[in-house]
């Protein structure tokens, strides 16, 4: 060998990016790598100490210097030090393993300067007799996890050669010059250009890299682990199911993997972190050293893939991406602008080791436990197979800046299910494979959902009934000047429904309603209710071709209005109108009798049917029972209490099923309604005016109603009950609510549930975003991935609803309602759940997260539309233009 002392070589590719890291942070040791080797057996202290010697004085990669010029860094190969082996003798300790263990750990935190200080350390713990420990400590920079093993069996055969008497012998490994220079030839070699232009075509479309991690990755000076092993039999089980698939036992785990990050993120492009050796047709495959290279393995995963259809392509990617293997990771991230922490080119990463230690120290057996494999950016996945017929090792190590110890058990856990359940060797739809645990899926199938409720209902007019015979006198609602009791409400309502009534309007019929907002207006919808009639409501600022296309759909038997909006209709309605206003309606109304229609309406009948847009901008009537309006106001009626003393503000339009709460729920309670005109509504000052002045002290409205009264009219808030709902509700505005001491209750729900399906009462020094709660009475929620499987907390699926506010779908579309009210295969038979299209997640507690839309709608103050709608709902929603607003695709939001 020509003599290396005082020539300077450049640093390989593999040791430039660990350089420069250590030198931006030198006080971090997270680039230290150790492991420790249990030994069973006799050891002869002094021979052991000199076999060490005499291999590392071979390894040329432990005695390196480095530093840096003008032209960059430098390393060079120094003389082999003098080394020190600590001697510790921990066998009168009550834990042996855990005192030595706590003393590698401390020195596996002390930085190194590379500079000056030695890459290395090395201790020999004496834990009896016949058991020891040794522990080595080496900077990656110098070493990876094949040098690791190479020294590791070179001391052990040394040391055996040594106890038998024979000399140890030299030049076992090769020299690292030659790993230097071999390096220097291939950045200058047509095949580094060839090599450069595979990963940049690869990665030409700049994937976006997903993580397990709920938030950006920060740089650590530690690293969580949680360990588990698999048993020799469930290995072997794994490498005949690799035969079944045609591939081997690493693709399997490979393809795991891939499943678990495809299942618990969505993304069907994933990309792992794939350590290679490196040292495929190399010099260095005799020599310790940092050699290994991190390849982006790039997937596509879906949950209509088989698995065997995964393997295979995990087996061409690896063939092609080995072909490729010796560019560097990081010179491919500067090659992509990929640069700073949270620029990544790969999520979790998969290390699997096979190569067998071996380990034979003069007849006593050498066990290695892995301590650190070096930096953690997200979370690694590391298989340790020694061949020894204990099975394999599973270590998942994580970023303790994003995961917590529970994380990072719950992971291994679920990836352990998925490796047995391909160790099967069953052949299955990736989508079909069971993600969570049994606990978790007990949790989130049935233990949130736990929200059943006797379903002995009444149908809403029955309860308004039953109320008005019990405060007859009491004020049931105001409007402008004018006061209504119950008493007066309800025969208001009796007349009109007899008249209905002999009109030939009963069940499974539909009355349009488009009337002020006035006492007429309520009285018009419970009088339609009692004849067992279904009332469609028609906001008169609704464009005309939207109420002509609506009262197309639905047919309804006649129309309710005033002589105002009846001339503002259509002109081309077919529809009977009954024109309250008119003097002969009234005369005729008033001979009805004031008592209570003999109407026997089962809760199956529709109770009203709202249009809503949707994925079609085509609108669509959404048909909702009795028996789920009743439901729903039996569940805000427990929530919220009310009872004579309070009053409600309503500021919904009637067309949106929102409104149903604000008119129903006092009138079953004992409570007021107190209808704002919109005029007031489109004024945040005169709104608060109005507040104070009807002493109002419950009301619901979207966040971004309760942000103009917050920003303009603060102080008349104080105190008020706020229930927010139609928009995802801001913290800020949250914050702002409570400094004003207002109870707030977050509620959620799409119109095809019947308007709220979930509700959180958010308590005062809430921090994070606030949740969206737990499901309602006889509601449970579903938070699925695409497959229909259930995801577990944390993670973001979209969101399915079952249960008795479910719709019975939408009026004459059955296509559109096969698609979004499909079968519950977690409900009893027959059972259907709604697909919402929203994203969110579970959090700890059970209360749900909104994350956003799963589609391309867009949201503009509580309107869902699409793109090609926008002009419309501008048009007859004039007051949007208050607002600031923000237009874009995926808006939070219904």
């Amino acid at each position: 060998m020509p003599d290396t002392k005082d020539l300077q070589y450049s640093l390989t590719g593999a040791q430039t990016g660990i350089w420069f890291a250590q030198q931006l942070d030198p006080d971090n040791p997270i680039y230290n790598t150790a492991e420790y080797i249990e030994i069973n057996g006799p050891i002869n202290i002094a021979l052991f100490e000199e076999a060490l010697r005499h291999v590392i004085k071979e390894a040329e990669s432990l005695h390196v210097r480095f530093g840096e010029n003008m032209d960059g860094p430098w390393q060079m190969i120094n003389p082999s030090p003098d080394v020190q082996l600590h001697v510790i003798d921990v066998s009168s300790e009550p834990d042996p393993e855990k005192t030595a263990l706590d003393w590698m750990k401390a020195d596996l935190a002390k930085p190194v300067d590379l500079g000056y200080d030695p890459l290395f350390n090395e201790a020999l713990f004496i834990a009896g007799p016949d058991r020891f420990f040794w522990y080595q400590r080496i900077h990656h920079i110098a070493i990876d996890g094949f040098g690791f093993s190479l020294i590791a069996q070179r001391v052990a055969s040394t040391y055996a050669a040594l106890v038998k008497g024979q000399s140890a012998k030299d030049r076992s490994f090769g020299s690292l010059q030659a790993i230097l220079e071999e390096d220097t030839d291939y950045r200058a070699s047509e095949q580094y250009e060839k090599d450069r232009q595979f990963w940049l075509d690869r990665f030409a479309d700049g994937p976006e890299v997903v993580s397990l991690a709920d938030r950006a990755p920060r740089t650590s000076n530690s690293f969580l682990r949680h360990t588990a092993y698999l048993p020799l039999s469930d290995v072997n089980a794994l490498k005949e199911a690799a035969r079944y698939f045609s591939g081997s036992w690493h693709e399997v785990v490979i393809a795991v993997s891939a499943v678990y990050v495809h299942r618990m993120t969505g993304s069907e492009d994933v990309v792992l972190g794939l350590p290679m050796m490196g040292r495929i047709g190399s010099a260095s495959l005799n020599v310790p050293a940092m050699v290994m290279n991190l390849l982006p393995l790039r997937l596509s995963v879906s949950s209509s893939m088989s698995f065997s259809e995964l393997i295979q392509q995990i087996s061409r990617e690896i063939r092609s991406i080995r072909r490729h293997h010796k560019y560097r990771h990081e010179e491919l991230r500067r090659d992509l602008k990929l640069i700073g922490e949270n620029h990544r080119l790969f999520g979790p990463q998969i290390n699997l080791m096979p190569f067998d230690y071996g380990l034979d120290f003069a007849g006593a057996r050498g066990t290695t436990h892995n301590l650190s494999a070096g930096p953690v950016d997200d979370l690694s996945i590391n298989v340790y197979d020694r061949t020894n017929g204990s099975g394999l090792r599973i270590d998942v190590d994580a970023n303790p800046e994003v995961y917590s110890e529970s994380d990072i058990k719950l992971h291994q856990q679920r990836i352990l299910q998925l490796l047995q359940m391909a160790s099967a060797g069953e052949d299955m739809l990736i989508g079909q494979m069971e993600l969570l645990l049994p606990e978790e899926k007990k949790q989130v199938i049935s233990e949130w959902n736990e929200t059943a409720k006797p379903e002995n209902l009444l149908s809403l007019q029955d309860m308004f009934e039953k109320q008005a015979v019990l405060t007859p006198e009491r004020i049931a609602l105001i409007c402008d000047d004018v006061q209504v009791n119950y008493q007066e409400l309800n025969e208001e309502a009796n007349r009109l429904a007899h008249l209905l009534i002999e009109k030939g309007l009963g069940p499974e019929q539909f009355v349009a309603l488009a009337l002020p907002r006035s006492p007429e207006m309520v009285a018009s919808m419970l009088a339609v209710l009692k004849t067992g009639a279904a009332y469609l409501p028609l906001d008169p600022e609704f464009p005309a071709d939207r109420i002509s296309y609506m009262l197309e759909d639905a047919n309804p038997s006649c129309i309710i209005t005033t002589e105002e909006i009846a001339a503002r209709l259509p002109d081309d309605l077919s529809v009977p109108q009954l024109v309250l206003d008119q003097a002969v309606t009234q005369e005729v109304v008033k001979r009805y009798s004031p008592d209570n229609p003999n109407v026997s309406v089962s809760l199956a009948h529709p109770a009203y049917i709202i249009y809503t847009s949707g994925s079609t901008g085509r609108p669509k009537g959404v048909v909702v029972t009795h028996k789920s309006l009743s439901n729903f106001l039996l569940s805000m009626q427990e929530a919220f209490s009310l009872g004579e003393e309070d009053r409600l503000l309503a500021v919904t339009t009637v067309s949106f099923d929102i409104s149903a709460l604000e008119l129903y729920l006092p009138l079953i309670s004992g409570a007021q309604i107190v209808i704002a005109q919109k005029e007031t509504i489109r004024e945040p000052q005169a709104l608060a005016q109005m507040i104070e002045y009807f002493d109002i002290n419950i009301m619901q409205a979207t966040p971004t109603l309760w942000h103009a009264l917050v920003t303009n009219e603060p102080e008349k808030l104080r105190g008020l009950r706020v229930l927010v709902g139609g928009e995802a509700l801001p913290s800020g505005l949250l914050q702002a609510l409570h400094e004003l001491h207002c109870p707030v209750t977050n509620l959620y729900g799409p119109t095809e549930t019947t308007i709220w399906s979930a509700a959180a009462f958010l308590e005062e020094g809430l921090k994070g975003v606030p949740s969206i709660g737990k499901p309602i009475w006889n509601t449970q929620v579903y938070v699925l991935d695409n497959g229909l499987q259930p995801v577990p907390p944390g993670v973001v699926g979209e969101l399915y609803i079952a249960g008795t506010g479910l719709a019975r779908g939408y009026f004459r579309r059955p296509d559109l309602t096969a698609e979004r009210f499909v079968a519950d295969p977690y409900g009893p038979p027959g059972a259907r759940m709604y697909r919402t299209g929203d994203q969110a997640r579970w959090r700890a507690d059970g209360s749900l997260d909104y994350i956003g839309r799963a589609d391309h709608q867009i949201k503009i103050r509580g309107f869902r539309i699409e793109l090609g709608e926008i002009d419309a709902v501008l048009a007859k929603h004039p007051d949007i233009e208050q607002a600031a607003v923000v237009v874009r695709e995926d808006q939070p939001g219904d």
